[in-house]
């Protein structure tokens, strides 16, 4: 299954959903929140699925989270919040999947990016990748409710609450 913003591959049992959007450096958008919502329908339609690999086209970026040039364009409250929700009850699904989920984080998973990672049971990162909740930067929270994922993801909850304030990216270590 194949569209210009996102690739499905299922292939042996391991469904794979990469953005593919790499001149946005794999930013969000309505399209690649539809294709996540068809990865979420298609796991529960399907027993063959073992687990879920998400991940990001090219080297550079996992996700840069959400494409500020649409978000841009949402005027009211209720089209930010209509933005904000589906993203947030999509993060909720792949948290609760009955397979495992791995965020395979080939490149800088950042704002948003950071939120669907932790909403992934596993992460996996690449040495030169670097990731942050920088939302704060920009004034505003992680809107997706990935700020509770890292709480419950098993850091510290020092170190959670410092990721989430300090809004600065960190390397791979």
């Amino acid at each position: 299954m194949e569209n210009l913003t996102y690739v499905i591959d299922h292939t042996d049992g391991i469904l794979t959903f990469t953005i593919n959007r790499e001149d946005k450096r794999n930013a969000v958008n309505d399209e690649v929140m539809d294709g996540f919502k068809e990865v979420v329908n298609y796991i529960h339609t399907h027993q063959d699925v073992r687990f879920l690999v998400i991940t990001g086209a090219g080297e550079k970026a996992f996700c840069s989270g959400g494409d500020l040039s649409e978000f841009h364009k949402l005027h009211t409250e209720q089209e930010a919040f209509g933005m904000l929700s589906k993203m947030g009850r999509i993060l909720y699904d792949i948290a609760t999947l009955p397979v495992p989920t791995i965020a395979l984080i080939n490149g800088a998973a950042v704002g948003g990016g950071c939120e669907i990672a932790t909403a992934c049971d596993f992460r996996l990162v690449a040495k030169s990748a670097k990731c942050g909740f920088i939302q704060g930067t920009l004034g505003i929270t992680s809107g997706w409710g990935g700020g509770t994922y890292l709480m419950e993801s098993g850091l510290k909850q020092d170190f959670a609450l410092k990721m989430l304030v300090d809004s600065c990216t960190y390397e791979a270590e």
